[in-house]
């Protein structure tokens, strides 16, 4: 079995007790959200968001 398959197998996952994970949050900011999907202009970053765990 694929480890895709583990991942997506719904019966797996339905017989967990709990899940526990790590959430990452954006924090406020005063300029617009970006996140460019391809090369972005020369000088400009990627992305400007600011992540918190």
């Amino acid at each position: 079995m694929s480890l895709n398959a583990q991942v997506l197998d719904r019966l797996t996952v339905d017989q967990l007790p709990y899940i526990e994970a790590n959430l990452n949050y954006l924090l406020p900011m005063a300029e617009k959200l970006v996140n460019y999907t391809y090369e972005p202009p020369d000088g400009i970053p990627r992305q400007n968001g600011v992540y918190e765990s």
